[in-house]
């Protein structure tokens, strides 16, 4: 993979540099972009941040844990980088919508996009406390693959973070020519 990119703590600053990117989009339709703060001790930010907003769906924009690194059996990974942005069915912070992860993926396949599910249940993400705001938000997450997360030798793919930017955009997309379906 010649598309490796080495920073400090790529976690939400991939999904930062995504909705940086994303803001340059003109979209037909209303959206927010976020910046929280807080997500590691407690989702301090998203509460309030969604409680004000009150958006009709979510998505949550990341890195995570990718665990295809030395001895670690295949069986254990959670994401692989290179494989494309991972998609969260279920962490200990949320349950995914499914109708918003039925329309992640199949925009994906339409586009050929590659994607995969995030395979592991530790951690949680803002998604957590947005999808519970107010009457409850349709909520799902996706990210970014990362070795050695919230460390200063953090390793992605740049194509990966590519195509989550694509997909994000598609699913906007998406939603300002058939509403939210949800």
């Amino acid at each position: 993979m010649g598309d490796l990119v080495l920073g400090k703590a790529f976690d939400d600053r991939a999904g930062c540099a995504a909705l940086v990117e994303l803001t340059k989009v003109e979209f037909d339709c209303p959206v927010y972009f976020v910046f929280t703060v807080q997500e590691e001790v407690g989702l301090r930010g998203a509460g309030p941040a969604s409680y004000r907003v009150e958006p009709d769906v979510a998505l949550v924009l990341e890195g995570t844990t990718a665990s295809d690194v030395g001895d670690t059996d295949e069986a254990n990974y959670s994401t692989s980088v290179g494989k494309g942005p991972a998609i969260t069915v279920m962490d200990r912070s949320v349950i995914s919508h499914p109708k918003v992860v039925e329309k992640l993926f199949k925009l994906a396949e339409e586009n050929n996009i590659p994607t995969q599910v995030k395979r592991t249940i530790t951690g949680g993400t803002d998604a957590g406390k947005i999808s519970l705001s107010k009457d409850g938000v349709p909520t799902a997450v996706m990210a970014v693959p990362c070795r050695y997360i919230h460390s200063p030798v953090t390793v992605m793919s740049l194509t990966d973070w590519q195509h989550l930017v694509k997909l994000a955009e598609l699913f906007v997309g998406d939603i300002a020519v058939k509403g939210v379906e949800f």
